[in-house]
């Protein structure tokens, strides 16, 4: 159950939902989600990188309502609700820090820039920084 849209842009619609009465978020789109889908499949829920649920490819459409114009999409994620960081301390701030530098090596191990480092995409789940919004993100080899 779709509750609220959390943001938009040219490349993805992203929502807050209910899934089996878990909080989670939906993000649908085209090609860069679906190359999101595919970096998070792979790399998610690892070393600080938001987990990717399902994937579902040509899923049902929303409503006109829900999305506007542009309810047509090739690829949905479902992930877990993550919140917004909140830092209180020092020590959590160097908390923050070192998850975040683990997230970005680990990256880097991998071959992945990701492009979209910021504030608005670092989130906490379950008192672990997550890294989120991946269609930005390029594999190099």
């Amino acid at each position: 159950e779709i509750i609220d849209e959390l943001s938009s842009s040219k490349r993805s619609h992203v929502f807050s939902a209910v899934r089996h009465s878990d909080k989670c978020v939906v993000k649908v789109g085209k090609a860069a989600v679906s190359q999101e889908a595919h970096l998070l499949q792979r790399f998610g829920g690892q070393h600080h990188i938001i987990q990717c649920t399902q994937v579902l490819k040509k899923p049902p459409m929303l409503s006109q309502t829900t999305m506007g114009d542009d309810a047509r999409f090739d690829t949905m994620i479902v992930m877990p609700f993550a919140a917004d960081c909140e830092i209180g301390s020092e020590a959590e701030l160097r908390s923050f820090g070192l998850q975040l530098f683990e997230a970005a090596a680990y990256l880097h191990q991998c071959g992945i820039l990701y492009a979209d480092f910021k504030r608005a995409n670092l989130r906490w789940n379950k008192n672990s920084l997550c890294v989120i919004d991946f269609d930005c993100s390029i594999e190099c080899n």
